[in-house]
């Protein structure tokens, strides 16, 4: 059985790695015949993806996940394949970043102890090609996701619906908010940070100011498995990032994340001098009052926090 899996994984790396390559591409358009091999490779991917989500046993998920990874490679290495939507895949995330510069593909396999393994891809749209880079998930050997900054190759996976740029000194960092699936008794959701260094991804970076001293390179949030959804969403008018406030059930279970639960207030980020910055919002009857009294408090808390299956619900239920 084990070598059955490390022969697995192997073939995932090989697939994933081939995928890490630079292909010219038509900006403007697909030609018929590309377009035509893009549909059958979508049409084969739809089912895989399904199944990689309903398969009823982990081997059935796990060899779906593998054909979903090969068709895929194959299919972002058309030329023109950027401008293609791969609407029907709806297993899966694919976010386009608002200035057209990439997307990321993002999934999940739900392995046999019922915690997930997430899988991704950034194709990154430039004048002379496409570049694909693959993802490979670290987030279970990160010690602190929160002081981490890394490259693809140690990812902190997650499932992403929203795509933010911001500005920090001349330089584009797009923020991402997303869904990590963390276990049987807890979920996590987190705001990281995507930017390109000499055309390579990298997550992480110190733009997130919790304290008046403490600043982190990306933010997790973990609570309760019982919590049907908890608010990370982003609210354009404003341009706050807003989310529940998590809190433990009783005094006693201060640090058991499993045991955190929405508390009916809301906290947010509002991105101001470089940095998305920490602050509160409470809701008294129906309008907005803010505080910043109490940040040094919350910022505790905000150091750690699905949709149950599908992660595009969050774009049409904002709230």
């Amino acid at each position: 059985m084990m070598k059955f899996k490390r022969f697995f994984w192997l073939l995932i790396l090989i697939l994933f790695c081939s995928a890490q390559s630079v292909v010219a591409q038509n900006g403007k358009g697909i030609t018929p015949e590309n377009l035509d091999s893009l549909k059958n490779l979508e049409i084969q991917m739809q089912g895989q993806s399904e199944e990689i989500i309903d398969g009823h046993d982990f081997t059935t998920r796990r060899t779906s996940c593998y054909n979903f990874i090969r068709h895929l490679v194959i299919a972002l290495n058309i030329p023109g394949s950027f401008n293609y939507p791969f609407d029907s895949l709806k297993a899966i995330s694919i976010v386009k970043s608002p200035d057209n510069k990439f997307r990321i593909f993002t999934w999940n396999l739900r392995n046999e102890r019922e915690s997930f393994r997430f899988y991704g891809v950034v194709q990154r749209n430039e004048p002379h090609g496409v570049n694909v880079f693959p993802l490979f998930d670290a987030g279970p050997l990160m010690k602190k996701p929160e002081d981490t900054i890394v490259d693809n190759n140690y990812w902190w996976g997650a499932l992403y619906y929203k795509i933010l740029p911001v500005k920090v000194k001349n330089e584009t960092y797009y923020t991402l908010l997303g869904w990590n699936g963390s276990n049987k008794k807890s979920n996590k959701k987190v705001i990281d940070v995507l930017r390109f260094q000499e055309g390579m991804p990298i997550f992480g970076a110190p733009i997130f100011k919790v304290g008046a001293n403490d600043i982190m390179d990306r933010v997790v949030f973990e609570y309760s498995n019982e919590v049907q959804n908890m608010v990370l969403t982003y609210e354009p008018e404003k341009k706050y990032i807003v989310f529940d406030h998590l809190a433990p059930l009783t005094s006693k279970a201060l640090g058991i994340y499993e045991l955190y639960f929405p508390d009916g207030s809301y906290d947010y980020f509002i991105f101001k001098d470089g940095y998305w910055t920490l602050s509160e919002k409470l809701f008294d009857n129906g309008t907005i009052k803010t505080k910043n009294d109490n940040i040094e408090q919350r910022s505790k808390n905000v150091k750690k926090a699905s949709p149950p299956r599908d992660v595009k619900e969050e774009k049409t239920t904002e709230h």
